[in-house]
């Protein structure tokens, strides 16, 4: 790996920090790329799964597509993996979408094709992507959804990471993973059609087909199951071409042996003929009660997955906090643990691959109580500590902006009509379609859960209890 400067953090992730760097060639000259540092603690089984996720590397550099970001290196130290990408610097498509004043079919057909030539091209290699949502479908640099549109998918080694980390880990909500991965995490190349068929009905009517059944463990159970009535005859269908429909019925088939493979899929009739018709500007446009609803969805989408990911952090820190006490007990001699706040320093910034900056460090240590009677010295369990609750406290805050978000569009939403809807509270039915969106639990455990963190039993939670919630569901999931 060539010599690189940090330029700045783009993203803090949950298993992984994504930096902006300027790689310096051999020639002198310099060039923009992407750093992602991916934490070994995410490997259940290290030896294995390392070993695993090495291999898949090798064949992930081998990788070209111009849907695709590609990896151009990677390095790894005791502790992490270190990959370099080009750079992709257009909009979050969704992100666009949600901005856009109008939405066609063509412009959700386009999109499809897009990414199930990227998902044929994956699969002919013997890749699955495997948690293809709308967090990971970028625009190319300079691209727009209106006129020059070219998707990049990304993260596709962090999909790789997580497939040979051991860990059952979901997107979010659970119905963007198909029937055989929710209930026998099997993963196949039949998931990435599913995800497919959800996102496309997301673009064609604003949500996924079973966006409006609210009790979302009988939902989960019936995907499973496959007696999903997903009511293409709906309302929310109406406008949509029937073609369409049809489309989206085989990317949704539950059964996975009937549900259609990538390749056919992307030689579809209605697929290739309103391409066709995009690029003759014979457009299809949508109500603006999908762009409505999308708005809405999309709102609640981005609450759900900062609540996924607050039970992620929970679930990771514990994790973390082993390791890092074990890297210093290995530096404490006296077995007091007790450290110097330099010999703190030298250990967390091995263990971080000397990717964080020397002042953050210092902040954080800044929070510790120097002992008097350890010659000033602070205990390491204490800057751990430090390190979890400005992670928790930082996903929280997080949290909070995307409900304030949601709050506001599920207020003023006209399909929400309810009279148990009431500003910054989230009622019983609402509270349980949230976790049934974010964990695989049971109507009672739902019911439990509740019922501990509604301090005055009305059936209404505040955004704090909701949180501390997740946080129990959290910890009883990673006991």
């Amino acid at each position: 790996m060539e010599s690189f400067q940090i330029l700045n953090l783009l993203r803090q992730e949950i298993f992984s920090e994504l930096f902006l760097i300027r790689m310096v060639q051999s020639n002198g000259s310099a060039m923009p790329r992407v750093l992602r540092r991916i934490k070994k603690i995410l490997f259940k089984d290290p030896m294995q799964g390392i070993r695993d996720f090495r291999h898949s590397l090798e064949e992930l550099l081998a990788l070209e597509h111009p849907n695709m970001t590609q990896l151009l290196d990677y390095r790894e130290d005791m502790h992490s993996f270190f990959l370099i990408f080009e750079t992709c610097n257009g909009a979050n498509l969704f992100d666009e979408m949600d901005q856009a004043p109008q939405m066609t079919e063509n412009m959700a057909a386009e999109i499809t094709r897009q990414i199930l030539s990227t998902m044929v091209y994956l699969h002919s290699k013997g890749f699955v992507y495997g948690n293809l949502n709308p967090q990971v479908l970028m625009l190319d640099d300079g691209g727009n959804i209106q006129d020059s549109l070219n998707l990049k998918l990304v993260d596709i080694d962090l999909q790789s990471a997580i497939a040979c980390s051991g860990h059952p880990l979901f997107a979010t909500p659970l119905y963007f993973q198909s029937p055989e991965v929710i209930d026998q995490y099997k993963i196949t190349d039949k998931q990435d059609v599913w995800a497919t068929g959800i996102l496309l009905s997301i673009m064609l009517t604003g949500e996924p087909p079973h966006q409006n059944k609210v009790n979302s463990q009988l939902l989960v159970r019936a995907v499973i199951d496959g007696t999903t009535n997903f009511e293409y005859d709906s309302l929310e269908w109406k406008e949509t071409s029937q073609n369409a429909v049809e489309f989206v019925r085989k990317l949704l088939e539950p059964d996975s042996q009937k549900r259609t493979k990538a390749v056919t899929a992307l030689n579809d009739r209605w697929l290739l003929n309103i391409t066709k018709a995009r690029k003759q500007n014979q457009i299809k446009v949508l109500s603006q009660q999908v762009c409505n609803t999308f708005k809405s969805f999309m709102s609640e989408l981005r609450f759900y997955q900062s609540l996924s990911d607050l039970i992620q952090i929970v679930t990771i820190s514990q994790d973390e906090g082993k390791l890092l006490t074990y890297l210093f007990r290995q530096k404490d001699q006296t077995g007091e643990g007790f450290l110097k706040m330099d010999d703190i320093r030298e250990v967390y910034q091995d263990y971080s691959g000397g990717l964080v900056e020397p002042s953050v460090i210092d902040a954080n240590l800044s929070k510790c109580t120097i002992s008097i009677s350890k010659r000033g010295q602070i205990r390491y369990r204490e800057f751990i500590e430090v390190l979890a609750k400005k992670q928790l406290d930082a996903q929280k805050q997080r949290v909070r902006k995307c409900f304030n978000q949601y709050d506001e569009k599920r207020l003023s939403n006209n399909k929400l009509r309810y009279d148990y809807v009431k500003p910054a509270l989230l009622y019983k039915t609402e509270v349980k379609k949230m976790i049934g969106a974010i964990a695989k639990s049971n109507n009672n455990q739902s019911e439990n859960y509740l019922n501990d963190h509604d301090k005055d039993q009305d059936d209404y939670l505040t955004i704090d209890e909701a949180m501390g919630l997740v946080i129990m569901l959290a910890t009883a999931q990673s006991s």
